[in-house]
């Protein structure tokens, strides 16, 4: 399965806020690594019935502000997945 990650007007904002010659380097470790970790989330999900559950992962501002921030290191899921501004999709 396959994700498609769409950035939030907040997120963006965050991104929008590096400079320039940073932002496109910054963007794309932190999609790469959000694009990692997508399939574990899903296959660690699970609905009431107790079968997987396809849901969007959603990153807070905060931790959006954070994984940008931190994107050269290690994030771990635990620390991005929250209430969110960051979405990941299936689109497979």
């Amino acid at each position: 399965m396959s994700y498609r990650i769409e950035i939030s007007p907040d997120a963006e904002r965050s991104l929008l806020a590096l400079p320039s010659s940073r932002r496109l380097g910054v963007r794309r470790r932190l999609l790469q690594h959000l694009e990692e970790v997508a399939g574990l989330a899903a296959l660690r999900r699970y609905g009431d019935e107790g079968e997987p559950e396809l849901f969007p992962l959603r990153l807070g501002a905060y931790e959006a502000r954070y994984a940008v921030d931190h994107a050269a290191r290690a994030v771990t899921l635990r620390e991005l997945v929250r209430e969110s501004t960051l979405h990941i999709r299936s689109i497979g």
